[in-house]
């Protein structure tokens, strides 16, 4: 027993401890000044945590509509697609004034998460308990997507359970029992449904394309075990159905309205470019609104994976079924149609090929199962030349186009060399020493190593806001609104002159007038528009109102920052609320309250 768990302990620990030191490293809070928000993070996410601490510990009935809101709208949508990961409750145990810091580390726990859920895989599926595990496993928690989409935590859910989901597929295969299935792929659903449909197309083209072509018990055909899949799936859908169904009424009037769904027959770019996100360091802020997709892993799984359509001891058919799904995945990742597929028929907006974690997972484990094949049968050296001269030619054709791949710095180009290097020569001594105990941990190391610099490399190419840029807006808004609610117990909104994102209202808990959700309902954002206001696919924003729209939308209060600065010991700084709009309207409003930084009015 103890054999199993401490290779999984490390699987956990592992991701965590290279994480943490990042962390800490660039001073995130809650270990600095800095935080982990950027872009949506920052802009728009925060703000819902804020909303989800709020409703779940003080208005419950928030969960099914805000007015918080724009102008108040249905909530269930924004829950079943931003909120409902389990990790979230940790948010419950701190004060708002720590969200930062609790998404930090919130991060830091996915990332272990996920490192844990692929070496549970790996020894249930292969009974596997050795060091190598440790290295794939640490692999697929700070793969490529993972780091991209850091910053879209609530996609991360999705890499945790789609080990244990292709878990329960295998057990169906082997008729074994549908309940973790059926467990795993319902929480899926629950957890983010966006995220699920595009585990349920992998699982279904897994199932129908790789499933006839592997070894099956003798005593049940193939349409036994596909009918039982069948089953188990629509249980797991009818078990989801009380989030899945108000949700799809809720993208009817939301995101299906206003989405671009163009359907063209055409490559999105050259398809070996793919190539160049093989190497350490492939990402920075210009791949988030048009880049290729994320599929960064180790060098020795990209070896293996190259090995396993050689290997002539592994099952032609398997092989064939495999090519056939990986043809599959690269067509998705460069082929319109099939990206629009994968996406629910919308085109994303920003963080393209959102599924490319689905096939990073896909090259881990069969480069898995490629290393499996070597331990048991030996290297091939033949299928070994190959496969090394395969990758050697992709790795020459990077450097030929390396001034085409922007992201791509050429220190990081050698790096990739080195690691791809060292990675043939542990290969090679596998081939030698099967069963040496210091080559698997050598293993481990390299492909921690190797991850742990690109973690390191790609999120170096981000920029961060401070932890006082939320926290300290926070701390000012929230004692104005409350002072407000003590006065007015009536029903009215709320504007502000200032603003740090279009969701302020969510963090500050009043009832506001604009909004920054994929959720928002169309008829909102047109008659923004209709009346002037700034408007768009996912958001309004109520900036330069009149006197006639803020008796007509009852924004009864007004919130503005005082043209004062803060002395310091060391200078005058401006203050810290930004101004958003002029309003001469607040002349002739009545002052109500006012402090330091701020003054409220009130119509």
């Amino acid at each position: 027993m103890k054999s199993k768990r401490y290779p999984l302990i490390l699987c956990f620990l592992i991701p965590i401890i290279v994480t943490v030191g990042y962390f800490i490293f660039r001073h995130f809070a809650p270990f600095g000044n800095s935080s982990i928000l950027t872009v949506d993070m920052g802009q728009q996410y925060i703000d819902f945590f804020a909303h989800y601490r709020d409703t779940l510990l003080h208005n419950p009935s928030g969960i099914l509509y805000s007015f918080a809101k724009g102008l108040g709208g249905d909530m269930f949508g924004t829950w079943s697609y931003y909120l409902m990961s389990p990790v979230n409750l940790l948010i419950l145990l701190f004060p708002i004034s720590m969200l930062p810091s609790v998404l930090a580390l919130m991060t830091i726990l996915k990332y272990g998460l996920a490192g844990l859920s692929f070496g549970y895989f790996l020894q249930k599926k292969y009974q596997a308990t050795d060091w190598p595990v440790i290295g794939f496993s640490v692999s697929y928690a700070l793969m490529g997507w993972m780091v991209a989409n850091q910053l879209n935590m609530l996609w991360i859910d999705a890499a945790i359970l789609l080990p244990i989901i292709f878990l329960g597929i295998d057990n169906i295969l082997k008729h074994q029992s549908t309940k973790l299935y059926i467990i795993s792929f319902t929480a899926m659903l629950v957890i983010n449904y966006y995220m699920g449909w595009m585990v349920a197309i992998f699982v279904s083209a897994y199932m129908v394309v790789f499933g006839i072509a592997r070894a099956l018990p003798t005593s049940y055909s193939y349409g036994k075990i596909f009918y039982r899949w069948i089953k188990a799936s629509l249980i797991s859908g009818i078990l989801s159905a009380w989030i899945l169904i108000p949700t799809f009424f809720s993208l009817l009037t939301s995101k299906t309205n206003y989405s671009k769904n163009e359907f063209r027959v055409r490559f999105e770019y050259n398809p070996l470019d793919i190539l160049g996100k093989f190497i350490n360091g492939s990402f920075d802020f210009k791949q988030l609104p048009n880049g290729t997709a994320n599929i960064f892993v180790a060098s020795i799984i990209i070896i293996l994976f190259a090995y396993y359509y050689l290997s002539p001891t592994i099952k032609g058919r398997l092989r064939i079924a495999s090519f056939a799904l990986t043809v599959f995945f690269v067509l998705s990742m460069c082929f319109q149609p099939l990206d629009l597929f994968w996406h629910g028929m919308q085109l994303p907006v920003w963080y393209p090929y959102r599924f490319s974690f689905i096939f990073s997972f896909w090259m881990i484990l069969t480069a898995f199962e490629a290393f499996k094949d070597i331990l048991t049968n030996g290297l091939h050296w033949k299928t070994f030349i190959g496969s090394t001269l395969i990758i050697l030619i992709g790795m020459i054709y990077i450097g030929t186009k390396i001034k085409s791949f922007e992201y791509l710095k050429p220190e990081n180009y050698v790096w990739g060399w080195i690691y791809l290097i060292l990675s043939i020569g542990l290969i090679v001594f596998y081939g030698l020493y099967r069963k040496n105990i210091l080559l698997s941990i050598a293993m481990a190391i390299l492909m921690t190593g190797e991850m742990s610099l690109n973690f390191v490399n790609s999120l170096n190419n981000i920029s961060y806001l401070n932890n006082s840029d939320y926290t300290k807006f926070a701390s000012i808004t929230r004692p104005l609104v409350d002072k407000i609610k003590q006065s007015d117990k009536g029903f009215y909104r709320t504007g502000e002159t200032f603003s740090r994102t279009k969701n302020d209202a969510l963090t500050a808990g009043f009832n506001g007038g604009s909004i920054f959700s994929s959720t928002l309902e169309s008829a909102t954002s047109n008659f923004f528009g209709n009346i002037g206001q700034p408007n768009g696919d996912a958001y309004v924003f109520y900036s330069n109102g009149t006197m006639f729209t803020d008796s007509l939308l009852s924004m009864k209060y007004w919130m503005n920052e005082r043209p004062v600065t803060i002395k310091t010991s060391q200078k005058t700084m401006p203050q810290f609320l930004s101004t958003l709009t002029s309003k001469p309207d607040l002349s002739i409003y009545d002052l109500t309250s006012q402090t330091k930084l701020t003054n409220t009015y009130k119509m």
